[in-house]
């Protein structure tokens, strides 16, 4: 939901908090559609520390770790592809109007991959998103967003691509508005 100050200003983790991460995945990569199972997994501190410059009722003024997990499932035949996510997370906090908020959603990105002859530009693919999440708060209330997005990846090597993307979230009836559409670029090298 709302990017915090953190996420939208910096790449890495500014308090020292840990957290353990990991994914685990299988793989079916045979004759016909190309087929990935998985399942990930994150547990660690959020917050060491609250802060009395946020409101009661505002989660970063107390200390919290948290639990998140999810499972996605991945296809791609020939040109086509799906991708499917669902996600959980608890945020334990301390000394907090309430013990823990409960955040989980479901994304689904379609994906159509061309394959170009050039030189310089291998492939371009083009890729939806729709993302329905819902999020408790410490008002006691449950915040329903959806989220539509947009991308293109263009593959200049089978390992180099650039990417860049629109996502437009919307808040229900129920959750404030907040200005939280995000244009997103990037180079991905994977070796």
């Amino acid at each position: 939901f709302e990017l915090m100050d953190t996420v939208r200003s910096t790449a890495f983790d500014s308090d020292g908090n840990r957290t353990l991460t990991g994914r685990i995945g299988v793989v079916y990569d045979g004759r016909g559609p190309r087929v990935e199972l998985g399942y990930s997994y994150a547990n660690g501190d959020l917050r060491g520390s609250g802060s009395d410059a946020y409101g009661v009722i505002d989660a970063r003024r107390y200390a919290a770790d948290f639990m998140a997990y999810g499972w996605d499932a991945n296809l791609k035949w020939a040109g086509v592809g799906l991708n499917g996510y669902y996600y959980r997370s608890q945020e334990n906090l301390a000394a907090a109007p309430m013990a823990s908020l409960v955040r989980e959603g479901v994304t689904l990105e379609p994906t159509y991959t061309f394959n170009i002859a050039k030189t310089r530009l291998r492939d371009i693919e083009l890729s939806g998103r729709y993302s329905f999440a819902s999020e408790q708060n410490l008002g006691g209330e449950v915040l329903r967003r959806p989220q539509f997005g947009v991308a293109a990846k263009f593959g200049f090597t089978s390992a180099f691509h650039f990417r860049m993307g629109y996502l437009v979230q919307r808040e229900r009836k129920d959750s404030p508005v907040v200005n939280n559409n995000v244009f997103s670029s990037g180079f991905t090298y994977e070796f």
